[in-house]
């Protein structure tokens, strides 16, 4: 992030951290302006984003149609912040990390209507929570963002030999 305090890229597209460490959100959103698609996967040593800094990267990026956020980019502090609005207007969003703070951010996001692809990488699930957490979820979201646009594209990936089926 230090890349970004010192240079403003307002028409920059596409940014891709991987394997980076963040140390000043504020910055991110502040020298950007039209990104379109963000991919945050960054070490462990890094500072967790919270909520309100990753919707400020958001909120200075209004184009934003694509979502990564990988482990250590999704914001653990959901439960205390509004994480309505903001994301209404993705295309496709991609979670990749545990289960918790996956549905953790997901139960507090307004689905968003123009949605064509949700996609999950999930780490350490068990068959209790695909059927349980995941499949009631998905049916609940796929009824959302069906009718708007004809379809949603899923992708769900699990570790380990496990079942899913949707009805």
């Amino acid at each position: 992030s230090d890349f970004f305090t010192r240079y403003s890229l307002p028409k920059l597209r596409r940014v891709d951290l991987v394997r980076c460490t963040a140390s000043s959100w504020g910055q991110l959103g502040c020298s950007t302006g039209a990104l379109t698609n963000l991919r945050l996967d960054l070490i462990i040593s890094s500072p967790t984003p919270t909520t309100p800094q990753l919707l400020s990267v958001l909120a200075s990026n209004p184009g934003l149609r694509e979502l990564t956020l990988v482990h250590k980019a999704i914001p653990i502090d959901c439960h205390t912040t509004s994480s309505r609005v903001l994301l209404r207007h993705l295309r496709h969003l991609e979670l990749i990390g545990v289960i918790g703070p996956v549905f953790e951010l997901l139960h507090r996001l307004d689905h968003p209507a123009v949605l064509d692809v949700l996609a999950f990488s999930l780490s350490g699930c068990t068959s209790a929570d695909i059927s349980q957490t995941i499949g009631p979820y998905l049916r609940h979201t796929i009824q959302r963002c069906d009718g708007s646009r004809g379809g949603l594209g899923l992708t769900l990936s699990c570790e380990g030999d496990i079942q899913f089926e949707v009805g």
